[in-house]
């Protein structure tokens, strides 16, 4: 799992460019690491879909892996007690090689920045000064201050594009991060990339792509999490989602393809977002990746 999906990290070549290697079409050898049945599975299906869709010669790809992590078990729950201890790492800034509106228009908020495993940064208490009453030097306010110094955030990846779930995850809770973050994530980058596109002549997005843009950036991860709940919702609603896509008003909200692409994969990753409905989902992660790689290609038609 990548654990970082983000704008800086899904890449395209350019129009004119191709891949030197054709890595898809070659045959695959089967990883001696791969045990479990379930990922067996999972394997036999990726390589029937790259059958499949390895003629259009993808353009594609994931880069940036300093985070990822092997799956080890489908039926692993979503918080766990184990005693790896995380990195402890400085957030650092993710760009994209894309035209972005982000030069122009300083957003309202904080920029995107990488959210990796790290301490959060409470401020640590100090001495009393001279004629200060000690008896703060106990209260509760600074003993909850220095709980808070210890804590580690185990949550990783990028705000904006963090699933529902990772966004919630309280400092301190320790998280198995799960496929259906990174499948979350990737529609929050399309939704991401579909408000920030630039239109030739145009310099800003839209009043309405901008303020969507300002919400998918707020420093407050939990009610984050809320407003995307909201979003996700929308967007599994056609004319809603329809609608909405009409006020960022440009080529991208308004292909169809993206409204089709949008849909599906809101109603399909919105059983998801909690641990009971991850509990209940049928089938192996193949399954599930089969189903969102089929919205995509329902929404591109026959080549």
């Amino acid at each position: 799992m990548h654990r970082d999906i983000s704008d800086g990290n899904v890449l395209m070549l350019d129009v004119e460019k191709a891949f030197s290697r054709k890595e898809w079409l070659e045959s695959r050898v089967a990883h001696s690491r791969i045990q479990e049945a379930a990922l067996i599975e999972s394997e036999a299906k990726l390589r029937s879909i790259i059958e499949e869709i390895g003629h259009r010669d993808p353009t594609g790809m994931l880069s940036d892996f300093d985070l990822y992590a092997i799956h080890s078990s489908v039926s692993e729950p979503i918080t766990t007690t184990t005693t790896v201890s995380p990195v402890t790492t400085e957030p650092t800034t993710s760009r994209s090689s894309r035209r972005r509106f982000e030069e122009d228009a300083p957003l309202e908020s904080a920029s995107k920045k990488r959210k990796t495993n790290s301490y959060t940064t409470a401020p640590v208490a100090s001495a009393p000064t001279e004629g200060q009453d000690r008896s703060e030097e106990s209260s509760p306010q600074t003993l909850s201050q220095l709980d808070k110094r210890k804590l580690i955030d185990f949550r990783t990846g990028t705000p904006a594009f963090m699933s529902i779930s990772v966004l919630a995850v309280k400092a301190g809770m320790r998280y198995h991060h799960h496929y259906f973050d990174d499948l979350e994530s990737f529609f929050w980058l399309m939704l991401w990339s579909v408000c920030a596109h630039l239109d030739d002549g145009k310099r800003h997005p839209s009043p309405r792509a901008q303020d969507l843009l300002n919400e998918l950036n707020r420093g407050e991860l939990y009610p984050m999490s809320v407003s995307k709940m909201g979003l996700l919702t929308i967007f599994m609603d056609m004319e809603r989602a329809e609608d909405t896509l009409a006020e960022y008003a440009n080529e991208w909200a308004l292909d169809p393809m993206f409204l089709q692409v949008l849909t599906g994969m809101s109603s399909l990753l919105f059983r998801f977002t909690s641990t009971s409905g991850r509990k209940r989902a049928e089938g192996s992660p193949g399954t599930i990746f089969g189903k969102v790689v089929r919205i995509f290609l329902d929404a591109l038609g026959p080549e």
